[in-house]
Parts: structure tokens; C-alpha cells; sequence
């Protein structure tokens, strides 16, 4: 897996997983330089991770630790929360374009959900 060859971590672009692993670099880090959206959910769709990204596109700068946000409050699309349990309780990855809720309107993702095993 190559990660964003212009994301700055550590003096320098993360060019490889193993690079990443050597250099110790925390895994909330490598998502937060992603370019894309990225958000993590738990069993119910909680939202326990939203990267800078995310919270930009979606305009929701949450802290999971102090208040639970269901995702389609930060998504505004039902779809995405049925993709979500269905890739969790089928312990599969699905994906599809979905219709999204953010700062800019209505906008067209191709959204990935994966379980994290």
C-alpha cells in the first residue's frame, strides 16, 4: 500500500506501509495526512475517528471522546451507515457511490467501508 506521495510526516513523504512501520509513525497520523475523507466507525455506527479531511469536507470537528456521533449525522445519508453495518457484519469490504452531506452541498463520494480486523 502506498500512502500520498505529497504528505509530509517526519521531514518527508511516506512512500510504503513498511516505511511507515520503521519509521514508528503512529497510524492516526498516516490517516490524518490522507487526502481523502477518512472516517472509523464502531459496532452501531459510532463515529470514533474522523482525519482533518473529514472534518473539513464534513464540517464536523467531533472529539469522540466526549460526545457519540452516529454517522449519518455527519454524512447525511442513511446509505452510508447501511454500507457501514454491512461490512461489518458480513466481516467484508463493500463500496459504491453515495450521495453525501457536506460543507459545500450535496457532493457524489465513492465510499469505502472495511472492517478493521
Amino acid at each position: 500500500m502506498a500512502v500520498a506521495g505529497d504528505t509530509d510526516l517526519k521531514g518527508g513523504a511516506i512512500t510504503s506501509t513498511q516505511q511507515a512501520i520503521d519509521e514508528e509513525i503512529p497510524p492516526k497520523t498516516i490517516l490524518d495526512a490522507m487526502t481523502d475523507p477518512v472516517i472509523a466507525v464502531a459496532e452501531g455506527c459510532a463515529v470514533t475517528f474522523m482525519n482533518s479531511h473529514a472534518k473539513s469536507v464534513f464540517g464536523r470537528d467531533i472529539n469522540p471522546a466526549k460526545a457519540v456521533y452516529p454517522l449519518v449525522l455527519i454524512t447525511h445519508s442513511q446509505a452510508t451507515e447501511e454500507i457501514a453495518n454491512r461490512a461489518m457484519s458480513e466481516n467484508n469490504t463493500f463500496s459504491g457511490e453515495y450521495v453525501l452531506g457536506t460543507e459545500l452541498g450535496e457532493m457524489v463520494y465513492n465510499v469505502v467501508a472495511s472492517p478493521i480486523i
